[in-house]
C-alpha cells in the first residue's frame, strides 16, 4: 500500500491527484505554506490511495484579496474582485484505505530514534496541521459526485478511525452574508461517503460568520459513521445581526450517525442576539446516543446596544427520532490539586466537572436522560414515548420540564432538580431519595407555581429536601401544591435544609396533605420581629417590600439572601442615615475648635502681632439603639493671628 504524508512547506495552488498508473504529483513553488485564490482548491485528492493521507502543515484557500475583516468604510469600498469565492482547502474525492489524518508530530518517547512515526520525515522538521478557509466553502470537503468513497481505519486502538483532527481546522465567512463552514463530509447530490471506525476530533475545528449561516460539522445525506468523538474543541459561531443559524454538528437527513461523544469543549455561540444556534441538530433520526463529559454549550449574547435578544438557543435537536435517544452526562474521576479541588467530593476536580447549557429537544421515542455528575442549565422537551429522566451522583439539572403524552418517569437519587417555569408538568411516577433535593418556582404575582402532577405514585424518602425559589413577592400567606399524586409516600423531609436554603425574606414550610396525596409549601413574609428589625428598620419594612417588585434587580439581589447578614446589608442600604451621625461628628469638630480658641496660650503686647496654631481632635460614637449607631474621628489644625 501506499501511505501518503504531506508535510507542506510550498507557497501556490497545490492539486495532488493518483492517476489510475498510480502517480502521485504535486503541483506549486515557491516557499512557505500552501495556499490558493479563487476558485481554487489547495490540496484535491481526487484519486484512490491504497494506505493512508497524513496531511501535516499549514493550508490555506481564499479568494479574498484580504482575509482580516477591516473596518465597515473599508469594506465599502471593496470591489467584486476583491470578494472573489475560493474552493475548499482540502478536498478528498477518492477512498483512503488507510484513513485520512489531520496530524501533527509524534509525541518524545525515545531520544535516539529521529522518526518514530516512521513517516519518513524527521519528527523535527514536521509540524501540526493547520487547515484555513477564508469565504463559503468548507475547510475541509470529503466525498464525491462520481463515486462512493470509503475512508478505512487510520490504525488501531487510539487510532481505529476514518478520519483524525489532530490540528486547526477553521473556516471564516469574513465579509457580511458569507457562509462558514467547517468541515463537510458528502456533497450535494453526491455519492455515499463511508467513514470506518468514525470521526475522531482531537484538535480544533471552527467556523465563523458574520450576518450568516455558521456550520462547524456537516454530515449530508448518503454520509455513514458509527460515531463522532469529540476530545478537543469544536465551535460554530457568528457575529449576527440578522436572522440566521449557527450549527455546532448538523447531521442532514440520509446520513448515518448512531453515536456522539464529547469529552472536550463543544460549543454554539453568537453575539448580536438575534442568530437561532443549535448544538446538535440530527434531522436523520439515527442519534440514538449522546454521551458528555466536557463542556455542551450553546450560548448567545445581546448586541452592544443591549436590545432584547430574540435569537434562540438549543443545544440539542433530535425531534426526528422516533426509537429513543439516550443522554448520558457523566464525570471523569481525577485526583484534585490545590489550584483544582474537589469541593463537592464526588471524585471529579471542580473545573473537570460536565456541563450542558441549552434546550434539549427530544423526539417521540422512548428516551432516557441520564445525569450523573456536573450541571444541565436546559429546558428539557421529552415529547411522546415513555421517557425518563435520572439525577445521581449529586448532578444539578436545573430548567423547564415538558413532556407532551404525561409518560415521564423522574428519578432523583442524589442531586438536585430545578424545576422552572409557571405551571405544573404531568408525569408518570416521581421518586426523590434520601440525598434527592426538589426545587421550585413560586410566582407570587400570578399565584403560580412549578411542580408535577404524578399520575402513579411519588415516593419521597426520608431526609429528602425540597426548596423554593421566587420570580416575585407575594401578597400575604399562601399555600402551594407543588406535588399531586396518585399514590404519595411521604417521608420526613429535611426542614432545617428548606429554612437554610430559602430566600429569608420569607418563613417556609413544606409538609404533606396525605389524604388527598399532595406536598405543599407554605410561605409567608418573615415579621420585622422575626428578623430583628430595630425601630427605624420595622417602620420602613411595608413601604421597602412594596417597592421591591419595581426593580428587577433589587428584588433579584433580596430573594438570593438565604441568610440574616446578607439579607440585613442590603436591607439597611434602602434606609436613610437615622443615626445622625454627620451633624454629631460635625458638631464635635465645632466643639474641639471652640475648645481650642479658649484656651489659646498666645499674647502680645500692645501694637505688636502674634500668631499661634493648634492641633484639634474630636471623636463621637453611638451605640445602636432605636436608631443606627456610628462612629467618628477627625483631626485638624485651628489658628489665629
Amino acid at each position: 500500500s501506499v501511505h501518503l504524508t504531506l508535510a507542506l512547506g510550498l507557497i501556490g495552488i497545490a492539486l495532488l491527484q493518483r492517476s489510475e498508473g498510480g502517480g502521485l504529483g504535486m503541483g506549486g513553488g515557491g516557499g512557505g505554506a500552501l495556499s490558493g485564490r479563487a476558485a481554487a482548491t489547495a490540496i484535491g485528492m481526487f484519486g484512490d490511495i491504497t494506505g493512508g493521507l497524513n496531511i501535516q502543515g499549514s493550508v490555506t484557500s481564499t479568494g479574498y484579496r484580504y482575509t482580516t475583516r477591516a473596518s465597515d468604510e473599508t469594506i465599502a469600498n471593496l470591489d467584486a474582485d476583491d470578494l472573489l469565492q475560493g474552493g475548499p482547502a482540502v478536498i478528498i474525492a477518492g477512498n483512503v484505505a488507510g484513513g485520512v489524518t489531520f496530524g501533527r508530530p509524534p509525541a518524545n518517547t525515545d531520544d535516539d530514534e529521529p522518526d518514530e512515526d516512521g513517516d519518513g520525515i524527521a519528527d523535527v522538521d514536521e509540524g501540526s496541521s493547520q487547515i484555513n478557509v477564508y469565504g463559503e466553502a468548507p475547510a475541509v470537503q470529503v466525498g464525491s459526485a462520481t463515486q462512493d468513497i470509503t475512508l478505512g481505519l487510520a490504525g488501531t486502538g487510539d487510532l481505529a478511525y476514518g478520519f483524525i483532527n489532530q490540528g486547526e481546522i477553521t473556516a471564516q465567512g469574513v465579509y457580511d452574508g458569507i457562509t462558514a463552514n467547517g468541515i463537510r463530509f458528502g456533497v450535494d447530490g453526491g455519492q455515499a461517503v463511508i467513514i470506518e471506525g468514525g470521526i475522531l476530533n482531537s484538535g480544533a475545528v471552527a467556523a465563523l460568520a458574520y450576518d450568516a449561516d455558521s456550520v462547524g460539522i456537516r454530515l449530508a445525506s448518503g454520509v455513514t459513521t458509527p460515531q463522532l468523538i469529540n476530545n478537543g474543541a469544536l465551535t460554530a459561531a457568528s457575529a449576527s445581526n440578522v436572522n440566521s443559524t449557527v450549527t455546532t454538528l448538523l447531521i442532514e437527513a440520509g446520513a448515518n450517525l448512531p453515536t456522539f461523544i464529547n469529552n472536550g469543549q463543544f460549543l454554539a455561540s453568537s453575539g448580536g442576539g438575534t442568530a437561532n444556534l443549535t448544538g446538535v441538530l440530527d434531522l436523520s433520526g439515527t442519534l440514538n446516543s449522546i454521551t458528555n463529559t466536557g463542556s455542551m454549550q450553546a450560548n448567545i449574547f445581546a448586541n452592544e446596544a443591549g436590545d432584547p435578544i430574540t435569537g434562540t438557543t438549543t443545544l440539542i435537536n433530535v425531534e426526528a427520532n422516533t426509537t429513543g435517544v439516550t443522554i448520558v452526562q457523566d464525570g471523569i474521576a481525577a485526583t484534585p490539586t490545590t489550584d483544582n479541588p474537589d469541593t463537592d467530593g464526588d471524585g471529579v476536580p471542580d473545573s473537570d466537572e460536565p456541563s450542558m447549557v441549552g434546550a434539549i429537544l427530544l423526539g417521540s421515542g422512548a428516551d432516557v436522560v441520564d445525569i450523573r455528575n456536573g450541571v444541565v442549565l436546559s429546558d428539557i422537551s421529552f415529547g411522546d414515548g415513555l421517557d425518563t429522566l435520572s439525577i445521581t451522583g449529586g448532578a444539578r439539572v436545573v430548567g423547564t420540564l415538558s413532556d407532551s403524552d404525561a409518560l415521564l418517569d423522574i428519578n432523583v437519587a442524589d442531586g438536585t432538580l430545578d424545576a422552572r417555569g409557571a405551571g405544573a408538568v404531568d408525569i408518570s411516577s416521581l421518586d426523590v431519595g434520601a440525598d434527592g433535593r426538589l426545587v421550585f418556582t413560586i410566582d407570587g404575582d400570578t399565584a403560580t407555581n412549578s411542580g408535577f402532577n404524578v399520575s402513579g405514585t411519588a415516593n419521597i424518602a426520608d431526609g429528602a429536601e425540597l426548596g423554593v425559589r421566587f420570580t416575585s413577592l407575594i401578597d400575604g400567606p399562601s399555600r402551594f401544591t407543588v406535588i399531586d399524586a396518585g399514590t404519595l409516600n411521604f417521608g420526613n423531609l429535611d426542614l432545617d435544609a428548606i429554612a437554610d436554603n430559602a430566600p429569608y425574606l420569607f418563613i417556609i414550610d413544606a409538609g404533606a396533605d396525605l389524604p388527598n396525596n399532595q406536598v405543599y409549601v407554605d410561605v409567608r413574609r418573615r415579621t420585622a420581629e422575626e428578623a430583628g428589625f430595630i425601630s427605624v428598620e420595622a417602620s420602613a419594612y411595608d413601604a421597602i417590600y412594596e417597592a421591591l417588585d419595581r426593580d428587577s434587580g433589587i428584588l433579584t439581589a433580596f430573594i438570593n439572601q438565604s441568610g440574616r447578614e446578607g439579607f440585613i446589608d442590603l436591607y439597611e442600604q434602602m434606609l436613610p442615615d437615622h443615626s445622625g451621625g454627620p451633624l454629631l461628628s460635625l458638631a464635635s469638630g465645632v466643639d474641639a475648635v471652640t475648645r481650642a480658641l479658649v484656651g489659646r496660650n498666645a499674647s502680645a503686647a500692645p501694637g505688636e502681632t502674634s500668631a499661634w496654631v493648634q492641633e484639634i481632635t474630636f471623636y463621637a460614637d453611638k451605640d445602636k439603639t432605636d436608631s443606627y449607631g456610628f462612629r467618628s474621628e477627625g483631626f485638624g489644625v485651628a489658628g489665629g493671628v
